[in-house]
Parts: C-alpha cells; structure tokens; sequence
C-alpha cells in the first residue's frame, strides 16, 4: 500500500515539475518574442518590409509552421494578405508572399470572424470547426490555428494568422502572450505606415520642388532674354 502511495506521489510531483517546466519554457518564449518585437518597433520598414520581418520573427520563436498578416480595407471590409511566410508558405518554401491576392469579406471564415468582432479564436482542430475553409490549390497543411486581432486606437486594421500542420498544437495559454505581441505587432505596422506615408510625402514635396525649380529657372531665362533684348534695343 505504501509502495502505491509513492509510486502516486512521486506521479504526481513529476507531472506538476513537467507542468512547472513547460509554463517556464513557454513564459521565457514569450519574452523573448516581445523583447525582438519591441527593438523593432522603431525600425523604417514599408508595411510589406514589416509584415514579412514580423512574421519571420513568429517562425522563429514560436512553434508555428506558417503565419499570415491580413489588412482590412475600411471601406470594402474585405481582409486580403499583405504577406505569408513559413516552410510551406503558398506551396514553397520559406516563400514571401506581397500582393493581397486572397481576400475575405469580414464576418467570413475564422479570420473574418476576428476581424468583425476584434475577439481572437483558437482552433485546436480545423476539420472540427466549420468556419475554416480550405481554398482551392491551397498547398499549405493546417490543421490547428489562432487568428488574433490588429488593432489600433481601437480600430481593427487586419489580423494575425498563425497555423500548425498538427491538430491541437495549440492552447488557451497560448492566446495571452500572442494577444500582447499582436498590439505591438498592430503598432510596428501603423509605424511602418506612418513612415510610408512620410516618405511618399518627402517624393512628392521634392518633385514639387524640382518642377518648381525647373519653373524657376525657365523664368530667369525669360527674364534674362527680355533684359538682353532691351540692352540691345
């Protein structure tokens, strides 16, 4: 009986060390993820540059096979991809995809959902869940997934996808530290939108300013050519 006993609490000590051991390896993860998102933060990166270098440091520090970032146009609420990357990414590998050819409508599929509700799911098994859908030609394996929200200032600019080729690769205890990552993911993409949008304002003063000179300069000629015309006269 006392043999038993032990054998019992010697069980039960293991699988609590084990938990103990897999919730520290999981918290260490997660900060380790946030501390190489946070030194991001502030690089100058196009929103497509950014995309795909946030969804190249996913892969690498999680246990994911594949990750998508889809935006949500405001005025079609239509999602579409801005960038996928992983080992089977649109059927190649370590393949970055630009170019927003997949679209959903919002309230469509697991990722619509997210994106209408701003709620994040997780989805242990896809084949048990009808909101998944596999698309046609889809090369990518999925078999358990999370689609978290982006938002900023309370708008929902798109979501995070992240899937695994096996079922129940994921957890609840997953969802917490990835919906920490997902806002400072949602702040590295509005950054790296700013910066676009400045850059593409810095082009467009300096072609104003180029033509302006380009006037200028036209003008002087004229200018010139009248003063040399009454000198003459």
């Amino acid at each position: 009986m006392n043999s038993d006993n032990n054998s019992i609490s010697q069980s039960r000590i293991r699988g609590w060390f084990e938990n103990s051991a897999k919730l520290y390896e999981a918290r260490v993860r997660d900060l380790s993820l946030l501390r190489r998102l946070s030194d991001s933060i502030s690089l100058e990166l196009t929103v497509d540059e950014a995309a795909t270098f946030i969804l190249d440091i996913m892969i690498d520090e999680l246990n994911v096979c594949n990750g998508s970032i889809m935006f949500l146009d405001q005025e079609t609420q239509t999602l579409s991809v801005a960038s996928a990357r992983g080992h089977h990414a649109m059927g190649e590998k370590d393949k970055v995809v630009n170019g927003r050819s997949i679209t959903l409508n919002a309230g469509e599929g697991v990722a619509g959902t997210v994106a209408e509700t701003g709620v994040p799911i997780l989805v242990p098994d896809v084949e048990a869940d009808n909101r998944f859908s596999r698309r046609d030609g889809q090369a990518v394996i999925v078999g358990s997934l999370i689609c978290l929200p982006l938002a900023i200032r309370g708008e929902i600019i798109g979501v995070l996808n992240l899937s695994h080729e096996n079922r129940h690769a994921f957890s609840e205890g997953d969802l917490h530290g990835l919906n920490v990552a997902a806002n400072q993911i949602a702040m590295m993409l509005d950054n790296a939108d700013n910066y676009q949008r400045v850059c593409r304002t810095n082009v467009e003063l300096e072609g104003k300013l180029l033509q302006e000179t380009v006037n200028l300069e036209a003008t002087n000629e004229e200018l010139e050519q009248t003063r040399s015309s009454l000198v003459q006269a």
